[in-house]
C-alpha cells in the first residue's frame, strides 16, 4: 500500500518538511541565480549584488529560510526573474539592489557585522526593512546600513541613527502588527504596484478588477480578534498561522474577499468588513491554507494535468486549473474541521449553519475530483483522507442535530 505520509490536513509545526523544501528551493534558486546575475551586471552593481549574496552565504540555513520567507520577497523575486528572462538589464540593475532590504533583520538576528550595505528607499520616499515594523522617511535614493555588535547603523538620508533590533528609530512611523509579529500593512509602494497590475488584467488571468489597499486600523482589531478565537478554538492552526503568514494587507473591493498568490508567500490580502467572528476567522484560515498548500505541491504533486488543464468549479462561475480544485477541496476540509471545533464551544448557531454550506461545498468538489482529476498517488491518498474527516464531521452534526444539540 502507498504511504503517504501524514495528512497535509495538519497543521504545521517547526521542521516541517514540505515548509522547509519549498523555502530550502527558493534559497538554492536565490544563491545561484545572483550569482549568475553579479556577472552580467555593470561593475558596482554586481559587486553590490555580490556583497549581498556573500552576506546571505554566511546566515545559517534558518536565517537564510528567513530572507526568503520574508514579506514581499516573493515578489522581488518573481519581478527579477521576469526581467532576467526577458534580459532587461536597466530596470534589472535597479530591482537587483533591493536584495539587501531582506537581510537585514536575518544578520542582525545572528549578530553578523556588515558595512556599506546600500538600501535603496521606495518610491514613496520611505525605507521599510522585512521584518521590521517601523518605516522611515528618507531624503536621499539610498541609505547606508552597518552593523556591529547586533546594532544596526543608518546613515545618508536619515539623521544618523544606531539601533537595537527591537528599537524604532526617531522620527519613524511604527506599523501595525499582530500578537505573534504578524504585520499588518498594505503601505509599500510594492503591494500598489502588484494590485495595479493584478487589477489590469483580464478576469480570464485572474484579474482582481477593484481592489485597494484600505488602512491598517480598518482591520487590525478585528485580526486580532480572529486569531484569539483561532487560538481558543484550534490552537494548533493559530500556530501555523504564526508560522507561515508573515504580513496581512488589508483591502477594500466590492467583490473580492480575500487571496493569496504563489509570487506572494507569506502575504495575505483580506477585505477589512470582519466584524463577523465566522467571516473573519474562516477568511484568515482559508487563505492561509493556500500557502501551505502551495509549499505541499512543491514537493509532493496531487495530479498529472497540465496547467492548461481546466474543471468546472463549485467555487467559481468560470473553469478552474486544476491546481485550483484541489486546493478548494482542501481549504474547505480546513475551514469544516474549524467550524465544527467552534460549534462544539459556541452557543451560536452561525457556525454549524456555515459548516453545513462548507460540507457540501466540499462534497461537490471531492465528487468532481474523483470523476474528472488523474490523481498521483499521494493525491489519492490525501484526496481520500479529505473525504474521510468530512465524513467523519458530517456523521457527528447529524447526529447533534438528531438529538438537538
Amino acid at each position: 500500500m502507498y504511504n503517504a505520509g501524514p495528512s497535509v490536513l495538519s497543521c504545521v509545526t517547526d521542521g516541517d518538511h514540505h515548509q522547509h523544501a519549498a523555502w530550502d528551493k527558493r534559497r538554492t534558486a536565490l544563491t545561484s541565480v545572483t550569482r549568475a546575475l553579479s556577472a552580467r551586471l555593470p561593475a558596482g552593481a554586481g559587486e553590490r549584488l555580490m556583497l549581498s549574496i556573500t552576506l546571505f552565504d554566511q546566515l545559517s540555513p534558518e536565517g537564510q529560510r528567513d530572507v526568503v520567507k520574508a514579506p514581499l520577497f516573493g515578489y522581488w523575486w518573481h519581478r527579477l526573474s521576469v526581467l532576467y528572462r526577458e534580459a532587461r538589464w536597466e530596470p534589472l540593475e535597479r530591482w537587483s539592489a533591493h536584495l539587501p532590504r531582506f537581510l537585514i533583520r536575518p544578520l542582525l538576528t545572528e549578530r553578523i557585522p556588515f558595512s556599506g550595505v546600500v538600501l535603496p528607499a521606495g518610491d514613496d520616499g520611505h525605507l521599510w526593512l522585512p521584518g521590521m515594523y517601523w518605516r522611515i522617511r528618507v531624503d536621499a535614493p539610498t541609505v547606508i546600513a552597518s552593523s556591529h555588535a547586533g546594532r544596526l547603523e543608518l546613515a545618508g538620508g536619515v539623521r544618523v541613527t544606531r539601533l537595537a533590533l527591537a528599537e524604532t528609530p526617531p522620527d519613524a512611523e511604527p506599523l501595525e502588527r499582530l500578537p505573534g509579529d504578524i504585520l499588518v500593512s498594505g503601505d509599500d509602494p510594492w503591494v500598489a504596484d502588484y494590485l495595479h497590475r493584478a487589477n489590469a488584467n483580464s478576469s480570464a488571468e485572474g484579474g482582481l478588477g477593484d481592489v485597494s489597499v484600505a488602512k491598517a486600523s480598518e482591520a487590525v482589531s478585528d485580526l486580532a480578534d480572529a486569531m484569539a478565537r483561532v487560538d481558543s478554538v484550534w490552537p494548533e492552526m493559530a500556530g501555523e498561522i504564526r508560522a507561515i503568514v508573515q504580513q496581512i494587507v488589508p483591502i477594500h473591493s466590492q467583490d473580492t474577499m480575500a487571496f493569496s498568490n504563489t509570487a506572494l508567500d507569506g502575504l495575505l490580502f483580506i477585505r477589512t468588513d470582519l466584524a463577523d467572528p465566522v467571516v473573519a476567522t474562516e477568511r484568515l484560515i482559508h487563505e492561509t491554507s493556500h500557502l501551505r498548500l502551495n509549499a505541499v505541491f512543491t514537493l509532493s504533486p496531487f495530479h498529472d494535468h497540465p496547467p492548461s488543464d481546466r474543471l468546472h468549479s463549485p467555487y467559481r462561475k468560470t473553469p478552474r486549473p486544476v491546481d485550483g480544485l484541489v486546493h478548494g477541496a482542501f481549504v474547505f476540509a480546513r475551514i469544516a474541521e474549524f467550524h465544527d471545533r467552534a460549534r462544539r464551544v459556541s452557543d451560536s448557531p452561525a457556525w454549524s449553519r456555515r459548516l453545513r454550506e462548507v460540507l457540501e461545498l466540499q462534497a461537490e468538489a471531492l465528487d468532481l475530483i474523483d470523476s474528472s482529476v488523474r490523481l498521483t498517488p499521494f493525491g489519492r491518498a490525501q484526496c481520500d483522507d479529505f473525504r474521510r474527516s468530512a465524513d467523519t464531521i458530517t456523521s457527528a452534526l447529524t447526529s447533534d442535530q438528531e438529538i438537538g444539540l
